[in-house]
C-alpha cells in the first residue's frame, strides 16, 4: 500500500513562499490573485482522496460566511494577536486564543 506523504507536501520549501508559517500569501501570486497550488493537498491525493471534499467545501463556506455575517470579530481589550507556531502532535493546530464576537444586528 502507497501513502501520500500529506507532511512533506505542505512543507515543501520548492512549493511554498513560507512553508513554516501560517501565512495566506503562499495562496496568492504576484498580483495578490488566489491561486490554486497542486501542493495543497487538503483532502489528500490519489485513489484515496475524501469522497466529500465538495460537500465540506460548502459546509465550510456556508459556516464562515454566516459567522460574518452575524458578527464583527475582534481581539478583545486585553489580549493580542494570536501565535500561530503550530504544537505538535497528531495534528498542528495553533496555541488557543480568544477573539471577541459582537452581534451585527441586535435581536428583536
Amino acid at each position: 500500500m502507497v501513502f501520500v506523504n500529506l507532511h512533506s507536501a505542505h512543507f515543501d520549501e520548492s512549493q511554498w513562499k513560507f512553508p513554516d508559517e501560517f501565512s495566506p500569501s503562499n495562496f496568492l501570486n504576484e498580483k495578490g490573485e488566489f491561486v490554486k497550488l497542486e501542493a495543497f493537498l487538503a483532502f489528500s491525493a490519489g485513489p484515496r482522496v475524501c469522497v466529500g471534499e465538495n460537500l465540506a467545501r460548502v459546509e465550510l463556506f456556508l459556516f464562515f460566511t454566516s459567522i460574518l455575517r452575524n458578527f464583527q470579530l475582534s481581539w478583545p481589550d486585553k489580549s493580542q494577536a494570536p501565535d500561530f507556531t503550530p504544537r505538535l502532535g497528531i495534528t498542528q493546530s495553533p496555541s488557543r486564543f480568544k477573539v471577541l464576537l459582537k452581534c451585527r444586528q441586535p435581536s428583536e
